[in-house]
Order: C-alpha cells, then sequence, then structure tokens
C-alpha cells in the first residue's frame, strides 16, 4: 500500500477569492498547478478509532458506467474496506436503503436513528425509470438539518475535495450555502465529449499521429478516397445514427437540449445557452438544422458516414473491419469493448487508437451524473469521514479498484496474461465509480495498452464543461425533475415520433449523397406533426411551474 503523508492544505485568500469569484461558465484555467502543503508533525496527527465506517447507498451501484448483470460491484466495496482498514486502521460497511420507492428515502433512513456516516447517491439513469427515492439533493434537505455543515474540517481531513471544487465551480456553488459546504464533490460529469476509433493502420500509412477534430477527419478521406467511386461501408466513418451528429453538434450552436441524461434526451426542444429564464423552442424553429448541414454536408456529399442499428454501443463483432467509429459516450464503449476479450494481444485495444475529439464548447449531458456525497447529522466523527475521502479521492491503490476492479472474491473482473498483463474479464466494472468518485488508475490495465485508457483526457473536458441554466436548476433542487417527469410522461409518444423522424431525415443523407432533402424540408415535416403547439406550451408551463415553485436560494 502508498504511504501517506499527514497534510494540510494553506489556501492562500487570493485563491479562495479566486474559487469564490472565477469564471461563471466554470472553466478552469489551470487544474494542475501547484498548491502550498505544510506536513504535520506525527503529534499533531489527528487518530481515529478502529470502528468501521457506516455508508448509506441506494443499492444499484449506478455510480459510472452502467455495468451489465455479473458484475459484482460489492466485491469491489469489500475490497476497498479491506484495503481501508489496512492503510487507514477502520473498515468500511455499506447499508443499503430499505425504502426504493417513497420520496426522501435517504432522508428517511438517517432520521430513523441509524448509524450513518457517508452518503453515496446513485444516478437514476432514465427520466422515465425515475424513482423519487432517488432524490437526495434540495433545500428541504438543508432546512431540515439531513446533511452537516462540513467546511470546518475540509482543509484538513480533505483538501482534494477543495482542489475538485476549484476544478468544477458551478458544482460548488450547488453545494455551498451561505458559505456552509452541505456536500463534496468527487467525480466527474457525462459531458457531450466524442472520440473516434481508428484503425493503426490507417494511421501508419497516412503519418498521422491524431485525429481530433471533423477537419482533420474530413482532410484524410479526402486523400484516402478522392477517386473512389463506390466506397465499401468499412471504410466509412460509423455512428449509430444521424442523431448522435446532432446531439454532438447543438452545443457549439448556442443551444442545449431541454432534457438529458444517461439513457434518455430531448432533444428537438431546446434552450438557448445565454437564456436564464429558460425559454424552450422547438429545433424548427430555429436554425439547428440549417447550421447543422452547412457543417457536415461535406461529409453527406461523399457519402463518408454510415450507421449502425445499434442504440446503445457497438459490439466488439464490428470493430473487426471498420477503419473508424465515433462514439457520443467513449468511457461506455470501451467498457463494453472490454468485455469480449478473447485474444490476449490481437483484440481491438492493440489493433486500434482512440482520440477525444477538442470540442470549443464542452456542455453537461446527464443532469443525474453530478453526484454529490454527504455527511449526514448521524455521523459519529464528521473529520473520520472526509479523511476517508481524502484516501479514496488520492490513493493509487483505490484508484486502480475504482477504475477497473479487483481479483478478490468469487468473480474476477481481469486476469493476468503470461507476460502479466491486465486482461480484463468478460464481468468486469471498468468505469464503474467515475460520477462518484474520479479516482484514476496509471496502470495499463486494457491489454497493456494505457494510451487507449482516456479517462484522464476526459476528465480535462469535463472540467472545461459548462453547465446550462435549466440544469443546474435540476441538479440543485431534485424535486423540479418531478415536472421533467411529468412531461416526458406525457408527450414520450410525440417526442419519440419527432426525434425518429429528425433520425430518419440525417440517415437519408448519411445514406444518399444525392439526396434533395433540405433543411427546411426537415423543419416543414416536423412543423406538420400533429400536437406540437399542446407539447410547446406544455413544456413552457412545467418550466414556469417550476420558476414558481418558491425557491429562490436554488433559481438563476
Amino acid at each position: 500500500m502508498a504511504r501517506h503523508k499527514y497534510i494540510i492544505i494553506v489556501l492562500l485568500f487570493t485563491v479562495l477569492m479566486t474559487v469564490s469569484c472565477g469564471d461563471q461558465n466554470g472553466i478552469q484555467e489551470d487544474p494542475e498547478k501547484p498548491y502550498t502543503t505544510v506536513e504535520i508533525q506525527d503529534h499533531e496527527v489527528v487518530r481515529f478509532n478502529n470502528e468501521a465506517l457506516d455508508i448509506l447507498i441506494f443499492g444499484q451501484y449506478y455510480w459510472g458506467g452502467i455495468l451489465q448483470p455479473g458484475h459484482n460491484m460489492f466485491t469491489n466495496l469489500a475490497k476497498l474496506s479491506q484495503m481501508c482498514e489496512d492503510e487507514l486502521g477502520f473498515g468500511v460497511t455499506f447499508t443499503k436503503s430499505q425504502d426504493p420507492v417513497s420520496r426522501n428515502t435517504y432522508a428517511t433512513a438517517i432520521k430513523s436513528g441509524q448509524s450513518i456516516d457517508l452518503v453515496f447517491p446513485n444516478k437514476y439513469v432514465n427520466i422515465q425509470m425515475r424513482s423519487m427515492a432517488n432524490d437526495f439533493w434540495g433545500r428541504q434537505y438543508l432546512d431540515d438539518e439531513i446533511y452537516m455543515d462540513i467546511s470546518p474540517y475540509l482543509a484538513q481531513f480533505c483538501p482534494e475535495a477543495i482542489l475538485n471544487f476549484e476544478r468544477y465551480p458551478q458544482i460548488k456553488r450547488m453545494c455551498t450555502i451561505e458559505d456552509k459546504t452541505y456536500a463534496i464533490y468527487a467525480g466527474m460529469p457525462d459531458v457531450y465529449a466524442p472520440a473516434i476509433f481508428v484503425k493503426n493502420e490507417i494511421l501508419e500509412q497516412n503519418n498521422m499521429e491524431h485525429i481530433k477534430d471533423f477537419d482533420t477527419l474530413y482532410d484524410l478521406m479526402q486523400n484516402m478516397y478522392v477517386d473512389v467511386r463506390d466506397m465499401e461501408d468499412t471504410d466509412k466513418v460509423l455512428l449509430h445514427h444521424g442523431g448522435n451528429l446532432l446531439d454532438l453538434f447543438m452545443c457549439d450552436t448556442g443551444y442545449y437540449p431541454l432534457y438529458g441524461d444517461y439513457l434518455s434526451n430531448i432533444n428537438d426542444a431546446v434552450l438557448r445557452q445565454d437564456d436564464d429564464r429558460c425559454r424552450p423552442y422547438l429545433i424548427e424553429e430555429t436554425d439547428l438544422l440549417d447550421q447543422f448541414y452547412e457543417m457536415f454536408s461535406r461529409f453527406f456529399e461523399n457519402s463518408y458516414f454510415t450507421f449502425t442499428a445499434m442504440n446503445t454501443y457497438l459490439p466488439l463483432d464490428d470493430m473487426k473491419s471498420q477503419n473508424f467509429y465515433i462514439s457520443t459516450e467513449p468511457l461506455r464503449q470501451i467498457y463494453h469493448f472490454s468485455r469480449y476479450i478473447t485474444d490476449d494481444k490481437d483484440n481491438v485495444f492493440n489493433r486500434y487508437s482512440v482520440f477525444p475529439f477538442e470540442w470549443e464548447k464542452v456542455f453537461l449531458r446527464s443532469v443525474d451524473s453530478v453526484l454529490f456525497v454527504m455527511v449526514p447529522r448521524t455521523c459519529k466523527d464528521p473529520k473520520k469521514s472526509l479523511h476517508f475521502m481524502q484516501w479514496l479521492m488520492t490513493d493509487e491503490d483505490a484508484a486502480d479498484v475504482l477504475t477497473f476492479g479487483t481479483q478478490h472474491g468469487s468473480v474476477k473482473h481481469y486476469r493476468y496474461s503470461e507476460e502479466g498483463t491486465v486482461i480484463p474479464e468478460e464481468n468486469n466494472s471498468i468505469y464503474g465509480f467515475y460520477n462518484l468518485v474520479a479516482n484514476f488508475s496509471k496502470k495499463a490495465f486494457l491489454c497493456g495498452n494505457k494510451d487507449f485508457d482516456i479517462s484522464e483526457s476526459y476528465r480535462k473536458l469535463t472540467i472545461r464543461a459548462i453547465i446550462p441554466p435549466f440544469y443546474e436548476m435540476l441538479i440543485s433542487q431534485h424535486t423540479y425533475l418531478d415536472q421533467i417527469q411529468k412531461f416526458y410522461g406525457q408527450y414520450m409518444y410525440h417526442l419519440g415520433e419527432r426525434e425518429n423522424y429528425i433520425v430518419e431525415a440525417i440517415n437519408e443523407w448519411m445514406e444518399n449523397p444525392d439526396s434533395v432533402l433540405t433543411p427546411d424540408d426537415i423543419k416543414d415535416g416536423l412543423s406538420k406533426i400533429p400536437n406540437n403547439e399542446a407539447l410547446l406550451d406544455s413544456c413552457k408551463k412545467m418550466i414556469q411551474t417550476i420558476f414558481e415553485s418558491g425557491e429562490p436560494m436554488l433559481l438563476p
């Protein structure tokens, strides 16, 4: 185990002013800048008893990428507890919520008087599946003093949380009310950040080190296929469907989707990024589709894109011959690739390279991916709880478990090759924690290819990410999600009809370079779908209800 020195961060007044008065867009210019530290003498160290910490969890382990059945995440928790006991002198127990249905399940458990030292909430994944029991944040929690003010203890016992607040100033504002801090942020959110998977032989043949934007990709395609009349689909850039391109492009145009979570989004109703009052528009009322066509028509005219019928991730078999593949959720895709490694040496991680695109604007994609960690009022020793979180956020051995799992217990998340290389097993837990705790391994856990692990590159993009006004409201006050859920339930089929129309239209552009379909044709077709006026009116009323709900602390 790595040895740890007890340190206290000495935060200069100017640093504190920078955090509190920093860029409202949440952009951190230099997240890796050094900070002054002072080593504490051994006799000054605060020592803790060996009583285990009690952590309340919801029970579904939705803390990062949603893992497939068989992952046995509890094995990771048991391993972390064992490691914590070996290194810090106390273990950890995890208690599942006993009421997965009622509102405020976390508050109910805390009010019951049971011993709870930390709360690890999870994301609800899909607004349609959301239970009110998933809610863990809002003004009522603070008014009822469910969570403790931990600001007096952060500098000494969890300085990494202070640094993470500097990386994510918008999230700090959500956790800090009237100079009191009621939660820490240890993870990273899901953002709109595509990545391209490219065959290594393509890079070698064209003497290229990387591809990080659509302009470079287009120039490469032109050089490779300028004289080719009938390209094979395997030579084209593979996407799930045309809607993926629209999702990625939208946030570079001054708009953002009405709503997004891990599995669902509403992108045919949009909001302006500079509008704090959050007035909604149907996409056909904007110039979004015109800008989109202008950006990608050069690809459409040369038939450089193709798509798969898969809506979630690309099966490994489809990557055996594909030259290019763009994923809108690269960490999730890498996890799915890792589940089907049958050859330790000849596999996707050794045949391909992956590059996150350099996007001018980076926006939050999933409202439910912002997870706080709270110290409840029943905590026996908040200093001890925060000391544990400091270890969890910074320890290299803990990072291995958080990133790619463990061999502890009956389910092994990885094996070793004859050369000692880490090879993922089918039932692994790669990237299963990053929304809750973003402490990533430095090891080459993807069949020896360290470059394929883009978690740190993705993290740097999340630090630049902007949380738009409406999303910030939903994260700050979870009861607002009731309104989104009701709206989505009422118009789910209508929204689905509109989304399918858009996707099919973009797919036509991708399939047919001679298509005469124009952005105006698509907007005209959308406008003729029945009940658009009722949908937009209900959307406006839904947002108005949120603004009039009487939560002045949390409104823009």
